[in-house]
């Protein structure tokens, strides 16, 4: 995956080169400054699915809820593949359990999080809730990964912190 980040960061950095060559170079290459414009922009789209600075500096994106005597979060971190996004559920005796929605995402950018009809959805960015999303059913503490049940709360194995 590093291989992959460090491809996408060479890409975006034909960006400023380009506009150089375009504008300020002494014998503009105008081709050669298009070229580099659009191999920068492969770069550049990639970012929706792939931010590579959270791959360099293995940044965590959470997320939760508290409800009762638990907290879920919404867990991603980089992995071997894309992102790693996992449900992580914190009970109040501080022990945890992880449990993986998905190991081949990609990024959430701004995630958010609706209550609706005693659900309670992790949503990406423009995603409305359905029956296809990660949720609890708050009413028994049901947790749905992409919209098939998984387990109670209770029945999670929890460890130590």
């Amino acid at each position: 995956m590093l291989l992959i980040v460090f491809i996408q960061l060479l890409l975006m950095s034909f960006f400023p080169i380009a506009i150089y060559q375009l504008f300020f170079a002494k014998k503009r290459k105008k081709l050669v400054a298009i070229v580099l414009i659009l191999l920068s922009l492969i770069g550049f789209i990639n970012c929706k699915e792939l931010w590579p600075f959270d791959f360099l500096f293995q940044n965590e994106t959470r997320f939760g809820y508290n409800f009762g005597d638990y907290r879920v979060n919404i867990l991603q971190r980089p992995g071997f593949d894309y992102y790693d996004t996992f449900y992580e559920v914190i009970f109040q005796n501080n022990k945890k359990a992880i449990i993986l929605i998905d190991p081949d995402d990609h990024k959430w950018w701004f995630p958010k999080i609706i209550q609706e009809n005693g659900k309670v959805y992790f949503l990406r960015y423009r995603e409305k809730p359905n029956t296809n999303c990660s949720y609890i059913v708050t009413q028994d503490s049901s947790l749905y990964i992409k919209g098939k049940f998984y387990k109670n709360i209770s029945q999670l194995d929890f460890d130590s912190l």
